[in-house]
């Protein structure tokens, strides 16, 4: 395996496990035992948690996706013992009573990791902000109103990873107002064609997707990054990308499916200091 190959395989395992966490092993309840870490609770229509949830004291993670008639009031108590839980999934839940599932969570001392996606939001719920010490936090397939959707997602100030994956955006406002301990921001599949000027406040990013969205032209923001970065803007509409793109460095820097000129395709392979280099 060549070093670029590994160097790839190495980048693309750690995207694909932030950004989906059911890459790594999870067992259902009739597997689990009191060394169970990760607990798959999923489609099962819970109104209740299985008592023996309860006995699990190592679980770091749970998916409660597509249970939305879940009573969380009852689950409260069950879920507040679980002293090293750090992971939620709550996918497919849009019938879910929101105000107290988050004042559930609330209470869970370690929950760092919240995953949120398919609820058929167009706006964040009530309450939501009670979380706002998550570092990492999933948003994606709710197609959310972009005004009251930033300034809830202000208030989150320890935010490492944001996914807003095909959330109907249109515009980010001109002073982006997430964290700016930020290190992962997905934007892909949205209808994006600029980006804010204030990009270079986020010191700490390193990955940053904008693939499947309507840029026509590279954006001039990106060009202000110091540090080295992860890009992907596969499949939007760029033709040219400017000469000082050769004074930015990355890991990755993916455009394919963009409609290149071949000289800008020569050009970028000159320029372009990344471990991977992907135009075609």
């Amino acid at each position: 395996m060549s070093k670029l190959f590994f160097s790839f395989f190495l980048l693309s395992m750690s995207w694909l496990c932030s950004c989906n966490p059911k890459a790594y092993p999870v067992e259902t309840l009739a597997e689990a035992d009191k060394n169970t870490r990760r607990l798959d609770l999923s489609d099962q229509n819970l109104t209740q948690l299985p008592e023996k949830v309860a006995t699990l004291s190592r679980l770091t993670y749970i998916d409660l996706s597509n249970n939305p008639q879940l009573d969380w009031q009852d689950a409260q108590k069950t879920l507040t013992s679980l002293r090293k839980l750090n992971e939620v999934l709550l996918d497919h839940n849009a019938t879910t009573d929101w105000a107290q599932a988050f004042k559930t969570l609330s209470q869970l001392e370690r929950l760092k990791r919240l995953h949120l996606p398919d609820n058929n939001w167009k706006q964040l719920p009530e309450g939501i902000t009670l979380l706002k010490e998550v570092t990492y936090l999933n948003l994606s397939y709710n197609p959310l109103k972009q005004e009251e959707t930033w300034q809830k997602l202000a208030k989150f100030d320890q935010l490492e990873t944001l996914l807003l994956t095909a959330c109907s955006i249109e515009a980010l406002p001109d002073s982006l107002p997430f964290s700016t301990k930020l290190v992962t921001l997905d934007l892909m599949s949205n209808y994006l064609i600029e980006l804010p000027s204030n990009l270079s406040n986020f010191k700490h990013l390193r990955a940053l997707n904008l693939s499947n969205n309507s840029f026509d032209q590279y954006p001039a923001s990106l060009l202000q990054l110091d540090q080295k970065i992860a890009l992907l803007m596969k499949t939007n509409g760029i033709k040219t990308v400017p000469e000082d793109v050769k004074d930015n460095k990355f890991t990755i820097f993916d455009l394919s499916g963009n409609p290149l000129t071949e000289s800008t395709k020569q050009q970028l392979a000159e320029w372009i200091q990344a471990d991977l280099l992907v135009i075609e």
